[in-house]
């Protein structure tokens, strides 16, 4: 049986303050800033920091493992490329970040993470010390720019469209 969207009736509405659900009026609902905020809002700054820079990890690894995946290249550019789709998916993640240059998390985790980048790319070779690893990694990716990948036009989303709802009714038996 595919699958059906809920009948409205069994979506919540907001009315007068208070949820109405099949007629019957349920708890008032709460104002957004009377809800309180995640842990991780209140957290000290050095968690805080730790939190971005978490951020920006998996956006960049996230990058790395699709170029990895899918291109077929040499691995280091292979990792310009993938850096260059993080900043551009998240640059605004990597500016705050940089903000926090020089301060003893930031320097030490970004340093962490450019080593493994340095690994995954083959910067760290044999008879070398990771600081001449880390100092090449930070060469390749200084001369990086986001990328900017063309946003598809009107006939190519249509395109899409077209071709997903047949891939689905060919996946459900011609339906």
């Amino acid at each position: 049986m595919p699958h059906q969207p809920a009948p409205a009736s069994y979506l919540p509405t907001v009315a007068g303050g208070a949820a109405v659900v099949h007629g019957a009026m349920t708890a008032p609902v709460v104002p957004a800033q009377l809800i309180p905020a995640p842990r991780h809002a209140l957290a000290d700054p050095e968690q805080a920091l730790r939190l971005l820079h978490q951020r920006w990890v998996t956006v960049v690894d996230g990058c790395l493992e699709t170029e990895l995946e899918c291109g077929d290249g040499e691995p280091v550019d292979t990792l310009r490329t993938a850096w260059a789709r993080a900043l551009e998916h998240s640059g605004e993640v990597k500016a705050q970040l940089d903000a926090h240059a020089g301060e003893p998390v930031h320097d030490q985790l970004t340093e962490r993470h450019l080593l493994r980048l340095a690994q995954a790319a083959g910067l760290l070779r044999p008879g070398h010390t990771p600081r001449e690893g880390l100092e090449e990694v930070e060469r390749v990716l200084a001369t990086v720019a986001p990328a900017h990948t063309e946003k598809p036009g009107w006939f190519a989303r249509q395109w899409r469209r077209v071709e997903e709802d047949r891939l689905v009714r060919e996946a459900r038996g011609g339906w």
